[in-house]
Parts: C-alpha cells; sequence; structure tokens
C-alpha cells in the first residue's frame, strides 16, 4: 500500500513515491525535481498515484505501481534496459513517449541541464477514461508526444 503523497519538487528520500530525484543521483550534485507540467498532468490524469524512476529503481517503481491497485503513472527514461521495458509494457495499459528531454528542476525550482535521455509515461491499473484525459492534459500542457495504449 503507498500513501497519497502530496506534490512538490523538493526531495523526500523516506517517500516512495516522490517525485523527483535523490540528491547526488544525477551528474551532479543538485537534487532533479520533476517539471511542474509533468506533476499536472499526472494529477489529472491519476489523482497524483505518480512514481519517478528518477528516485528509485524501474523495477520498484513498477511493483509499487501495480500494489497500489489504483490507477497509477510511472515516469522513467525511455533506454531502460530491455528486460525492464517489456515489464513496463506488459502491465501497462497505455503512456507516452515524450518528444523532448524534461528539462527537471534544481532546488532552486530553476530547470537543470543536463537530462541527456528522453521520458517515457507509463499508466498502470488505469480505464480508457485515463488514456483520453492523458492525451488531452498532454496537449493542454503543450508537451509533445508519441502516445501508446494496449490493445
Amino acid at each position: 500500500m503507498t500513501e497519497n503523497i502530496p506534490f512538490t519538487t523538493k526531495a523526500n528520500e523516506n517517500r516512495l513515491a516522490y517525485a523527483g530525484a535523490k540528491p547526488g543521483a544525477a551528474k551532479s550534485t543538485r537534487a532533479w525535481g520533476t517539471p511542474h507540467h509533468i506533476l499536472e498532468i499526472a494529477r489529472e490524469v491519476v489523482g497524483g498515484n505518480f512514481y519517478s524512476t528518477y528516485l528509485m529503481g524501474q523495477r520498484e517503481a513498477l511493483a509499487a505501481a501495480l500494489a497500489s491497485g489504483e490507477p497509477a503513472m510511472i515516469l522513467t527514461v525511455n533506454n531502460t534496459d530491455a528486460r525492464v521495458h517489456r515489464d513496463f509494457l506488459r502491465h501497462c495499459d497505455g503512456g507516452a513517449y515524450l518528444t523532448k528531454r524534461l528539462a527537471f528542476l534544481g532546488d532552486d525550482g530553476a530547470p537543470v541541464k543536463g537530462n541527456t535521455r528522453g521520458s517515457v509515461l507509463y499508466l498502470i491499473n488505469t480505464q480508457q477514461e485515463h488514456r483520453r484525459v492523458l492525451v488531452e492534459a498532454l496537449e493542454r500542457a503543450g508537451q509533445k508526444a508519441g502516445v501508446f495504449y494496449k490493445a
């Protein structure tokens, strides 16, 4: 069971579903926080049940999202290990390959340069309505993405 985590861009390593990264996890020593528009998309689509593999391992994020039993969204890099990617695709209901690299936020709230990889949003435990809302939320946020659905 996961707790309902309020959205934040400040690192809290004691929170399983913190939407950001551990301090020092990236190339720089600054904490990377998830961009606000991604948090808003997650809030709108799945009500905030959001996991970021920029904080936790990919398998741990997938396991936590599945265990929650609630609609969830996972943010991860789009060049994940082939076996992990297969697991995400097996369990997801759809998602979006984001077309631009995300500008994560530093401690001061300013965008941090250095993210060299694209990102993917995976939807877990969702219905068709969640996928429709994802498309609308991405469009409103101006976030271009290749959206995919499970047949």
